[in-house]
């Protein structure tokens, strides 16, 4: 039983249903679960006094998935049902993998209005010997406990056999799993009660409680006999929900410390930051999905205040030179601002500095974030071209920005940087569909030996090789620079081949508000890299799952934005779109 796999169909199953739900006003009827929910202050899910607030992920579904999916079939016309009843069914095929357990039959019956669901901790059994063996826990209420007793006891007598099926009571909860696993000691035959297999329990009259391993369930029970250690009672997570709108259906709440850990190639990108909330709401668009996002400062920090913003219009100059295929893109006005704020800022600041890092930088001697973006004061955007459109390297980028005095200084300074770093500045003109051009290219010599002729008694001929590491040309009120001639050639292309006139970008930005601090755009490529670089678990566990790894291929793309600060928040918004709509 590979629970992991389990439990990421399932968190994919929450959050495609909160992203299809939609809210059909035939349905919002006065005594839908819905509509007491948004009546009534939005109050921590009861399910969550079963997580640890040391939990990396949590993520809560408050409507019973039928619900939602009787929504989303109110919101579409008749024709486009069908599809949507396929693409669920498909989802089903996804659900449970290898646990042997049925949504329909084992859990549809007497499933509540509340789903919750956490990773637990990076490794249960804290034995680095047999690597890392995360915790994960499903918190459900119950319509029917009687139900839910009789259903699970029957799932348990019909997949295993009773010598292997274990019952144990802890502090009056009565948990079942399967004992398979042998113990990690060679020279022990004992069974581990604690390895990783299924394991179910139900909690009073109200909660069931699934987890890959009883250890897990212990803990989760221990959560609710000692307040301090639930997400219930963590004081950031309750000042968080006190912002919630209420028309929240779902959330997501992530302990960005305890998730770095968890990262295989991660890094610590908001150092001040210990906490994000994201609510999904139900006044979804036709354009999309969106996602309320709060981030939190750790205990005893702060964040400074930042509540610049602009029109979305005024960032469509720097956009037309982005190229449409672009995987990957972000824009704004005044980056320094931008760099200061928790989120936008730091990722931004990592993108960049590869940029400047693949164009000019010499690991011998590195350029530093201010030496390399104080001139840029306007508009800008930022793009990761993808490999397969005939470029010569493994990640292409573009970058333009406004001119401006502080820009004519700053290109002075990159050209004396590159030339620190032996780094030449040549120009040629180059024939585009905006014209003909001068291109400024930044080049390195390097010699290299001919092979001489096997019967010469001459010396070997040397010849030299050109790498470019950079070029840059003006258009009109812009700069714009490249990491190569043919990324550059994709920048100058006619208007109506940029990202701007995407229609998945225009998609994507459009249910995110007007005035805000730019955009980070994303694609399904550049989603799947993050999630293989991140995480090689995650990885895993979407291929193993072929159903999941094909409803990953429907996500089309992302799109998020920072709507400011306070010295105690961080506020944004992600719009997601998908080809179910």
């Amino acid at each position: 039983m590979k629970f992991r796999t389990f439990i990421i169909s399932l968190t994919a199953i929450v959050i495609l249903l909160l992203l299809t739900a939609g809210a059909g006003a035939a349905w919002m009827v006065v005594n839908s679960p819905v509509t007491k929910l948004q009546r009534a202050t939005v109050a921590s899910p009861a399910t969550a006094v079963f997580v640890s607030r040391q939990s990396p992920f949590v993520a809560s579904l408050r409507v019973n998935p039928d619900r939602l999916m009787a929504a989303k079939l109110l919101t579409v016309p008749a024709q486009q049902r069908g599809q949507v009843r396929d693409s669920f069914a498909q989802l089903q095929k996804a659900f449970l993998p290898d646990t042997q357990l049925s949504y329909s039959r084992d859990i549809q019956p007497w499933l509540g209005d509340e789903i919750t669901l956490a990773i637990t901790t990076a490794d249960f059994d804290r034995d680095r010997s047999n690597g890392d063996q995360m915790g994960y826990l499903v918190a459900m209420t119950t319509s029917n406990p009687t139900l839910a007793q009789q259903t699970l006891k029957t799932f348990w007598q019909r997949h295993v056999r009773a010598k292997d099926r274990v019952s144990e009571a802890y502090a009056g909860v009565e948990i079942m799993h399967r004992n398979l696993a042998k113990n990690r000691n060679p020279l022990s035959q004992t069974e581990s009660l604690d390895a990783p297999t299924l394991a179910s329990a139900v909690v009073g009259d109200r909660f069931v409680l699934l987890a890959n391993s009883p250890k897990v369930l212990r803990e989760a029970i221990n959560n609710v006999q000692v307040a301090e250690l639930s997400l219930e009672n963590s004081e950031a997570y309750q000042q968080a929900l006190d912002q919630l709108p209420q028309s929240a259906i779902g959330l997501t709440w992530v302990n960005l410390p305890q998730l770095w850990a968890m990262g295989s190639a991660a890094e610590n990108v908001a150092p001040n930051a210990a906490s994000v909330l994201a609510s999904w709401n139900l006044d979804a668009s036709p354009e999309g999905r969106l996602a309320d996002l709060m981030l939190l400062p750790a205990a005893g920090s702060s964040f400074s205040s930042s509540s610049s913003s602009v029109n979305s219009s005024e960032l469509s100059g720097a956009l037309r030179y982005i190229p449409a295929a672009s995987i990957f893109a972000a824009t704004g006005a005044d980056l320094q601002s931008q760099l200061e704020t928790e989120w936008v800022g730091d990722v931004l600041a990592q993108w960049v500095e590869q940029w400047i890092e693949r164009s000019l930088n010499d690991p011998a001697q590195p350029i530093s974030l201010s030496e390399g973006l104080g001139w840029i004061t306007g508009d800008y955007a930022l793009a990761l071209l993808p490999q397969n459109q005939g470029l010569p390297n493994p990640a292409d980028w573009v970058f333009v920005t406004r001119k401006s005095p502080e820009l004519l200084a700053g290109l002075e300074k990159l050209d004396a940087i590159a030339q620190k770093h032996n780094v030449t500045l040549g120009s040629f003109s180059l024939d585009t569909p905006v014209g003909n051009q001068e291109i400024f290219a930044w080049t390195k010599f390097s010699p290299r030996s001919l092979k001489p002729s096997k019967t010469s008694s001459q010396p070997s001929a040397m010849a030299l090789t050109t790498e470019v590491q950079g070029v840059r040309t003006a258009v009109g009120d812009y700069e714009i620079f490249a990491t190569s001639l043919e990324a550059m050639n994709w920048a100058l292309q006619p208007s109506e081949n940029s990202l701007l006139q995407k229609a998945d970008f225009q998609r994507a930005i459009a249910p995110l508000a007007r005035n805000n601090q730019g955009y980070i755009y994303l694609e399904q490529p550049m989603l799947r890299s993050l999630i293989k670089q991140f995480s090689s678990q995650i990885h895993a566990a979407i291929t193993e799952n072929s159903s999941l790894d094909q409803w990953l291929d429907q996500w089309q793309s992302l799109a998020f934005s920072s709507y400011g600060q306070t010295d105690r928040v961080a506020k944004g918004a992600i719009s997601i779109q998908s080809k179910i709509n």
